[in-house]
């Protein structure tokens, strides 16, 4: 007698392993994506505690991201644009269509890093100082992230 596994045995162990993908690889997609998202909202509440500092300093908002005490690596300010912050891993706009809020871009995994048209995710927080005070937004191309994380 040979000793072995037939073709019908490792078809069936192969099918397994597919369907097991196909549902799995969905949900670590997504709890990627939630993780990304958590990163988003940390990096606002920070920003967003900056402005506020400087604003009670200052009596109005920063023009340029320099004038905060607070710095993250790998960034830079817009050179065509004074409100654009282009980081590694995320973008942000202050003031958003003459907006008194932070609109953050989840720039992962994206190709060019200064098109935040691209980004799967925006995280949106309003300055207390504007017509939505403490208001979130949350936008996203990946399907049900936002209900996943609150919004």
């Amino acid at each position: 007698m040979k000793k072995g596994f037939t073709l019908i045995e490792l078809l069936v162990v192969v099918l397994i392993i597919g369907i097991l993908s196909a549902i799995a690889l969905p949900q670590y997609q997504k709890a990627v994506a939630k993780s990304r998202y958590t990163q988003l909202i940390t990096a606002g509440k920070n920003l967003k505690d900056a402005m506020e500092v400087y604003y009670m300093a200052n009596g109005n908002y920063p023009n340029f991201w320099h004038e905060l005490d607070i710095q993250y690596l790998d960034c830079e300010e817009s050179a065509a644009g004074r409100y654009m912050l282009w980081c590694d891993k995320f973008a942000v706009d202050m003031f958003l269509d003459v907006n008194v809020n932070l609109a953050l871009y989840d720039m992962h995994d994206v190709a060019d890093k200064k098109d935040r048209s691209q980004a799967k995710s925006t995280y949106i927080v309003w300055l207390d100082h504007s017509e939505h005070p403490g208001k979130t937004e949350c936008q996203s191309k990946i399907s049900g992230l936002c209900q996943s994380m609150g919004y």
